[in-house]
């Protein structure tokens, strides 16, 4: 077959990654090295197959944050499975309304589009039942955050557009610290701190992005956060 036909195929590794530097760092280089210089990785964290990486990552924002940074600035094709630039997880579905034999129902919860109830939907009970926390993790109140995932996701996809370092140039992966997964894109650095501590980090620069209030600072790298570097050295 001319493989002209087939352009991209989802890259499940990240969703069955440990929330370890490691484990991710594994999986990145495993692609890497499949998929040659000529080709690029479709990756994926969640799918309506899948629980959402939310869930999987024990509900914490923090991972949310860090897991879409890495996401938007690996080389290759991203795929943000609906609702994942809200921040949703799994809606917890009782069994009398379950539907899918594999139990994949709570992935498929309905997007909230609003705060209110029925968060934009002509029915105010659907199925399966709303995403945890619906009447704050909704497309309104989150537009209206700038600090909130939504508006990071935005920033990544603007960095992405704006730097075609970040589509279609090189990846390394770097040395540093075993709680950090570091690699290069051309001329900018990630790093994406796994510990719940701060870390120590052989890279400084300008920091251009990160995942949550703090970033880099000198040399240390704050909790559960992903930052992206420019003019590292």
């Amino acid at each position: 077959m001319d493989d002209r036909q087939l352009r991209g195929v989802f890259d499940f590794a990240l969703m069955e990654a440990l929330w370890e530097a490691r484990s991710w760092r594994t999986r990145i280089a495993e692609a890497e090295a499949a998929y040659g210089p000529s080709r690029a990785p479709a990756w994926v964290l969640s799918s309506h197959d899948q629980p959402r990486h939310r869930t999987r990552h024990v509900d914490r924002e923090d991972r949310a944050r860090v897991a879409a940074a890495v996401l938007l600035t690996l080389r290759g094709m991203p795929f943000v499975y609906a609702g994942e630039e809200l921040g949703l997880g799994d809606a917890v579905v009782p069994p009398e309304r379950r539907r899918d034999p594999l139990g994949r129902d709570g992935s498929r919860a309905p997007i909230p589009w609003t705060a209110a109830a029925g968060h934009g939907w002509a029915s105010p009970d659907p199925w399966p039942p709303w995403p945890p926390h619906a009447s704050t993790r909704n497309a309104e109140t989150l537009r209206a955050d700038e600090p909130s995932i939504l508006w990071l996701y935005r920033r990544l996809i603007a960095l992405r557009r704006t730097h075609p370092d970040l589509v279609s140039g090189d990846l390394t992966l770097l040395d540093g610290p075993r709680e950090v997964l570091a690699y290069r894109r051309g001329d900018f650095t990630v790093l994406a701190n796994f510990a719940d501590h701060p870390v120590r980090v052989p890279y400084r620069g300008r920091v251009l992005l990160t995942s949550g209030r703090e970033g880099l600072t000198d040399d240390t790298l704050a909790p559960c956060t992903a930052v992206v570097v420019a003019g590292t050295r």
